[in-house]
């Protein structure tokens, strides 16, 4: 039995990347470790397995949105596919909570000072963050795991 280095799961022999965080393991962590420092060397990426991806499509969609409902249930412990998604949406969420947070207090000082032109930038943010929730869900009808960009590299469910 072998451990990841990144998440400290136990993960069966033969495993090249470990299903609870995605990190190479073993072989492919030894690779990965020796092209560091190529300039190109992109990052192991989690490949979701196409049938856990399939039965758990439903509760990928709610993690973009209602995240919390995947967490109450605990199907984010039971499928890998759904714990990416449901992290993702919590980055989204909480990202959405401190642009609402920051658009509001912005909002008044703004109102204050009268500066319209910084008004646009306001929808811009929302409409991209919506744009977000439907590249999240879907990823999430194809069975993939790609990360959102900008926010995505971010991980707060393990």
């Amino acid at each position: 039995m072998a451990i990841c280095s990144k998440c400290n799961k136990d993960v069966a022999e033969g495993i090249k990347f470990c299903a609870d965080c995605g990190a190479p393991v073993g072989d492919a962590a030894a690779g990965t470790a020796a092209n560091a420092g190529a300039a190109a060397a992109p990052a192991a990426a989690y490949v979701p397995d196409k049938a856990d991806a399939e039965a758990n499509k439903l509760m990928g969609i709610l993690s973009y949105l209602l995240f919390f409902i995947p967490l109450i249930t605990g199907d984010h412990k039971k499928s890998p596919f759904v714990r990416f998604h449901v992290n993702q949406g919590t980055v989204l969420f909480l990202t959405n909570l401190i642009w609402a947070v920051c658009s509001g207090v912005l909002g008044i000082v703004l109102g204050i000072i009268k500066l319209g032109f910084i008004a646009i930038l306001f929808p811009l943010v929302n409409i991209a963050l919506f744009v977000l929730v439907i590249m999240g869900i879907l990823a999430v009808l194809k069975g993939e795991a790609k990360e959102l960009p900008v926010i995505g590299k971010f991980t707060i469910i393990k």
